[in-house]
């Protein structure tokens, strides 16, 4: 009676009994939220002042000529870090570190309330 019972429950399923599943090509994906209006992005990078472009670009050419005589250099673009957002995101990863610390974190944006910049 108990082996009846037994087979009922543990035995194993038929391929017609078990339904297939579809499986996703690419499960992970990143999800876009929708960002509430009260909020703000904070840049991760900012715009430098007309003088730090200038010593920038004297020396990336300075080092890009001497790898190679020949070289024409196009700088289009000179940005450096926020320094408020390196603050906020070097606090955010130090705390989620402590909870697990052998894990990586990247901050990709960070987000403020608008009208709260200078509390």
């Amino acid at each position: 009676m108990m082996k009846i019972f037994f087979e009922k429950w543990f035995r194993k399923k038929s391929s017609e009994e078990i339904p297939e599943v579809p499986i996703e090509k690419n499960p992970i994906r990143s999800v876009e939220k929708k960002v509430d209006e009260r909020w703000q992005e904070i840049p991760l990078y900012i715009e430098v002042s007309e003088e730090e472009k200038s010593l920038v670009a004297v020396v990336a050419a300075s080092v890009a000529s001497s790898l190679k005589n020949e070289t024409a250099l196009s700088i289009k673009n000179i940005r450096k870090k926020n320094p408020e957002a390196q603050a906020v995101s070097l606090i955010a990863a130090a705390l989620a570190a402590e909870i697990n610390p052998n894990s990586q974190f990247v901050i990709k944006k960070i987000y403020q309330k608008k009208g709260e910049r200078d509390a």
